[in-house]
């Protein structure tokens, strides 16, 4: 296995996040995936710049709390849309 892979991956434990000083174990890759969106602030929303957990709950915050729609993610920031416009 690459040396760059070993140093945060664990068959027996999980998978570790690589940020410096993080350390966190997830129980899978795609638990990691969204862990290190989080570090890269793809999941903050746009409006209010509230972080969370995964892309699923920033869709449905915005939703939920700033009635908007956000389209799928084209680089690393959200752009924003009113429900009911077109993107």
């Amino acid at each position: 296995m690459d040396n760059a892979l070993h140093s945060w991956f664990s068959a027996a434990e999980g998978w570790m996040c690589p940020e410096p000083g993080c350390g966190k174990w997830l129980r899978n890759s795609k638990r990691l995936s969204d862990h290190r969106a989080w570090h890269r602030g793809d999941t903050q929303c746009p409006v209010c710049h509230r972080r969370l957990s995964d892309k699923h709950y920033l869709r449905e915050h915005a939703w939920n709390v700033h009635n908007l729609v956000l389209p799928p993610l084209r680089g690393r920031r959200w752009p924003a849309y009113h429900r009911g416009d077109q993107y």
